[in-house]
């Protein structure tokens, strides 16, 4: 969950680099890695900053492609494993062909340009083009963020409860996601892996192709948003709401995808590459990012990916329900 004040500098650098991307991904639909194919070995830096949380370097390849390397500032195994949850999400993403940014993680004990924290992992990103929702624009703070605030949580401390009328997939987020075909698809990864910070910095558009990216997955395996939206669309069924066409079109396009996930990502998998990935990322015995607290951390993810595996299947049901009226 990078701070507000990083997509400032995203948005900022974005905008240095008008030229679109031509970056290519070897990717097949069951590896565990996202690999990028432009040469890493002569990137060179453009700029570098520190933001709260965050080491952050801007960077480009000898074909002009442009990414963002970052490093958790914070020691601790917790933290750092924001990175696996960033990369993995983001994975999934790419083998979905949901807009989102690429992200690759960076082993360690790596030698990369503007490393700052030698020891500790770090994650390479795509630029997202376009500018962040958060700016003025045609779709300044649209809104398709799916909150959940847990009981006692950090979060219900700072921010206080969230109502249930306000959790979850809400009437008002598919109203929004029927405003542009790639926000159903979107919104219907955040439900699936639970992830419940698509804030507007965290969205991107961009005039130019008229594409929405999405970045930032750390908050994923997170929180329960498949369960929050079965309870919100049996609310809606019940209510009998009437839903525009455009809406049951985005509400289509939202249960196929989810159908898509369901088939592709069987909670297993979800486990394994999330082993994979930490493997990757430097959490494995005898190392120190190792500890109780991500033996912990990793068990709460696994529980997540098994209750919005099992909820997703029962929302696909109602979505066709709810679209069948």
């Amino acid at each position: 969950m990078i701070k507000k004040t990083l997509f400032s500098l995203l948005t900022t650098y974005t905008a240095l680099f008008a030229a679109p991307q031509t970056i290519d991904f070897d990717l097949e639909s069951n590896r565990e890695d996202i690999y990028f194919s432009a040469d890493l070995t002569n990137l060179i830096s453009l700029k570098s900053c520190e933001v709260d949380d965050c080491f952050i370097s801007f960077l480009q390849d000898s074909s002009g492609n442009n990414f963002v390397l970052k490093q958790i500032k914070e020691d601790s195994g917790d933290e750092q494993f924001l990175l696996v949850l960033d990369a993995l999400a983001c994975h999934m993403a790419e083998t979905m062909q949901i807009p989102m940014n690429r992200v690759t993680i960076i082993e360690p004990n790596a030698s990369f340009p503007q490393k700052i924290k030698l020891g500790f992992p770090a994650t390479l990103h795509t630029m997202a083009q376009g500018k962040d929702t958060d700016q003025q624009g045609l779709y300044q703070n649209i809104d398709i963020h799916q909150r959940f605030r847990r009981k006692n949580s950090p979060k219900e401390e700072k921010w206080g409860v969230l109502s249930p009328e306000e959790t979850g997939l809400t009437l008002t987020i598919i109203q929004e996601m029927a405003k542009h075909p790639d926000l159903a698809k979107i919104v219907a990864l955040d439900t699936f892996v639970g992830n419940a910070d698509r804030s507007p910095p965290n969205l991107f558009y961009d005039s130019v192709t008229d594409q929405f990216c999405g970045i930032d997955m750390a908050a994923s395996f997170n929180s329960d948003l498949a369960k929050e939206a079965c309870r919100q669309l049996q609310i809606l069924s019940d209510k009998e709401i009437i839903l525009s066409l455009k809406e049951k079109d985005a509400l289509a396009k939202y249960a196929h995808t989810l159908e898509v996930l369901l088939q592709k990502y069987p909670p297993n998998l979800q486990e394994a590459l999330l082993l994979k990935f930490s493997q990757k990322a430097g959490f494995i015995e005898g190392s120190f990012l190792f500890n109780q607290d991500v033996t912990e951390r990793i068990e709460h993810h696994k529980r997540c990916i098994k209750c919005n595996y099992e909820y997703s299947s029962q929302l696909v049901v109602l979505v066709h329900k709810l679209l069948q009226r």
